[in-house]
């Protein structure tokens, strides 16, 4: 008789810990937060976009500027070299969305055909302006070392002046990663059936 009994094993009781029913959110409520999610990622979106676009738009009067002044060939080549870096970072932030990775790393089909279609500058735009970043870093480390130890080379403008559109490439790379958007279709397979009352 004793082996029929059985024993329950001790536990403290916690606040979600309930007699009731366990409630749900009918359908309707999730329609309602999954629609509520998505527009709130999209202005938030919205917002970094023109953000990251004035940050890469803001310096070109700073390079045009300079060629109004007599410039150097070495001038002209950092002033060709960074305004093309700013437009076209201009052009990723604008034109160029987020990938949408989904768990596993991998891109869905229909997303890496479209991504296909389009052209072979707009495929590896990316990459181009990383190549011109990494060569107007290249160009500034040589400017540091012609200044030696005799000038801090961290405060020289000219310094700043050749690096600033790597970093803002950099700025908005950083971001775009941060910035994928959320995947509602996800959201929609993860819904449950609940009638509410």
């Amino acid at each position: 008789m004793a082996a029929a009994r059985l024993r329950k094993a001790f536990r403290y009781p916690s606040e979600g810990d309930s007699d009731g029913p366990v409630e749900g959110i009918d359908e309707e409520e999730q329609d309602k937060i999954i629609s509520k999610l998505s527009t709130q990622d999209a202005v938030q979106n919205a917002l970094y976009t023109k953000a990251f676009l004035a940050l890469a738009l803001l310096p070109l009067p700073w390079y045009l500027t300079t060629l109004f002044s007599h410039p150097t060939t070495q001038d002209l080549l950092v002033v060709m070299l960074s305004v093309t870096s700013l437009l076209s970072t201009a052009y990723i932030v604008c034109y160029i969305p987020p990938r949408k990775i989904d768990k596993k790393g991998k891109r869905p089909v229909y997303i890496a055909e479209r991504e296909e279609a389009v052209g072979p500058v707009r495929k590896n735009l990316i990459w181009l302006v990383a190549a011109l970043c990494a060569a107007l870093v290249i160009d500034s480390i040589s400017v540091a070392r012609k200044l030696g130890n005799d000038e801090s080379w961290v405060t020289d403008p000219r310094i700043w002046w050749i690096s600033l559109p790597s970093v803002i490439f950099g700025l908005v790379m950083f971001a775009r990663s941060q910035m994928t958007p959320i995947d509602t279709t996800e959201l929609q397979r993860a819904r449950y059936p609940y009638k509410g009352a």
